[in-house]
């Protein structure tokens, strides 16, 4: 995956432990690579669960402590409500595999900042910057690196949304990781309901990419060996989580994002 080192250098020993305590379960159609990766993710944002079986759920905990310590009026809890279930419907019409929003108000509304994962197989060609590119066609894309070397292709956009009567812009950035030496390629899209918001959002998203680490060595490997770990999530694989003041380590596999 790296210019200056190999795939085969990021090896299983140096995955973070986990604890196997499920934070989601992903929707079982969002596609996903057969190895074990792991990103930085912001405390900040909350994860929204995708799973047909639990999203509603997710959606209640969520809104009912949407912005800490602010006691919400009835209207905006069903706004916030309807925002993250229209989250929901569109990850998990999109494909997209993990999901965060960063709550918080523009003017009087309530309103959240989205961060989507979603993964795309271009089997049997290979994944490259090359590609990336052209998946980005048209939208000004340029190559960036991380700080280990590798190269992800990066856009930001803006456009018109929301119904007719209350049309408002809304700010877009993307950027495409292929992993080198496989045909998957990790797109990861933020978006921001204002101007302000979205130097944040664009920041983050560039920082979340640059921390990402595939481990393509642990094809078919599950992250716990012992029995109890697995049932303690549920018979999922899991991801491991380290902690820091501003973000976490999420190692992510099979169908949910642990820690």
């Amino acid at each position: 995956m790296k210019s200056g080192e190999g795939s085969s250098d990021i090896s299983r020993s140096s995955l973070p432990e986990s604890s196997g305590v499920p934070l989601v379960r992903f929707h079982p159609d969002a596609p996903r690579p057969p190895f074990l990766w792991s990103a930085q993710l912001p405390v900040t944002w909350r994860v929204i669960d995708t799973h047909p079986a639990q999203w509603r759920l997710t959606v209640e905990r969520v809104a009912d402590d949407y912005l800490g310590g602010v006691r919400l009026s009835s209207a905006q809890k069903r706004a916030v409500k309807q925002q993250l279930e229209q989250v929901v419907q569109q990850c998990q019409k999109a494909g997209v595999l993990v999901a965060l929003v960063l709550p918080g108000v523009v003017g009087e509304d309530v309103s959240a900042a989205t961060l989507l994962f979603r993964w795309v197989d271009s089997s049997p060609a290979p994944a490259s910057i090359v590609a990336a590119e052209r998946q980005l066609q048209g939208k000004a894309p340029v190559v960036e690196s991380t700080g280990r070397g590798d190269s992800f292709v990066f856009a930001s956009m803006t456009g018109q949304v929301g119904p007719v009567s209350n049309r408002r812009t809304a700010y877009t950035y993307q950027a495409l990781l292929p992993v080198a030496g496989t045909s998957w390629t990790l797109m990861v899209s933020g978006s921001a309901p204002s101007q302000d918001t979205g130097e944040i959002v664009a920041d983050v998203v560039r920082r979340v990419v640059a921390s990402v680490r595939p481990y393509p060595d642990t094809v078919g490997e599950t992250l716990f060996d012992d029995a109890g770990a697995t049932d303690a999530a549920d018979g999922a694989d899991g991801a491991g989580v380290g902690q820091d003041s501003d973000s976490y380590i999420a190692l992510i596999t099979g169908d949910g994002v642990f820690k």
